[in-house]
């Protein structure tokens, strides 16, 4: 077939930071809520808003004829670790009151700058900003979220080592040095690549946080893995009773960009 020419995908965001349209918090009578979280497979910076998975589960929920109103709320954040995510539903994404929570898992782990174990515990690290990185940050994302051509400038500024240096060293960027030095090593680390490679530690911890938080809303928190899942992460979810599947996401942007142009999207 031919060619798909290649143009710009429009990115918005709502007025929380999300990549969706405008959810209130207070959930409507009669709602079923489910709350993707993930990191940029969720967030898919490569399709139109109406292409993305979540808005197709949405309409083909709404579409079975039910007297309950589906609403499904992209809650992924490009880059986000799984202790990352966390941290935002702990702060954020709970206020939505979610009957079910999806973890889009593409096989990340938690950095130890933001969890830890201790004993056998889950910690939490926050970071806090001078005046000067929140500027810095409030900036960078009013540009990547309004200029193609702003974020394509901030990526190959993140990819000069002195410049980079030079904004931590005036506190207008966190230094990423800082951190390890003071807070304890990732315990129970795995091999990605060993055969039946169960979790580290940490991110175990934070799949049963998310379990027993989405459970006092009366809640349930689900699983769904982008590849196979290797069977010693399979027992653990099993062990812990947390649904999971296997999914394969359409991350096609010619595909994507033709149904949007031929207004094919179902």
């Amino acid at each position: 077939g031919s060619a798909i020419p290649p143009h710009p995908v429009p990115v918005h965001y709502n007025s929380q930071g999300l990549r969706d349209y405008e959810y209130p918090y207070a959930k409507p009578p009669g709602t079923v809520r489910i709350l993707l979280i993930g990191d940029s497979w969720a967030e898919d910076l490569g399709s139109y808003l109406e292409n993305l998975h979540v808005k197709h589960l949405e309409r083909k929920l709404n579409a079975l004829g039910s007297e309950t109103r589906f609403e499904v709320i992209n809650g992924g954040h490009y880059a986000f670790d799984n202790a990352q995510e966390l941290m935002w539903f702990l702060h954020e994404g709970r206020k939505y009151a979610p009957d079910v929570v999806l973890a889009l898992y593409a096989h990340d782990a938690a950095d130890a700058q933001y969890a830890t174990v201790e004993g056998d515990a889950l910690r939490l690290h926050e970071m806090t900003f001078a005046p000067a990185q929140r500027l810095y940050r409030t900036v960078g994302s009013w540009v990547r979220a309004h200029s193609h051509l702003g974020n394509f400038i901030l990526n190959k500024v993140y990819q000069i080592q002195q410049l980079q240096g030079w904004l931590a060293a005036h506190r207008f960027k966190e230094s990423p040095v800082a951190v390890p030095d003071v807070r304890p090593a990732v315990a129970g680390a795995a091999d990605p690549q060993a055969e039946d490679a169960p979790f580290a530690r940490v991110d175990e911890l934070i799949w049963l946080r998310f379990r027993d938080e989405a459970a006092t809303q009366g809640g349930r928190f689900a699983f769904v893995s982008a590849s196979p899942l290797d069977a010693g992460k399979q027992r653990f979810l099993a062990e812990a009773s947390i649904p999971s599947m296997t999914v394969q996401l359409p991350f096609n942007p010619g595909q994507r960009r033709a149904e949007h142009s031929q207004g094919t999207v179902q």
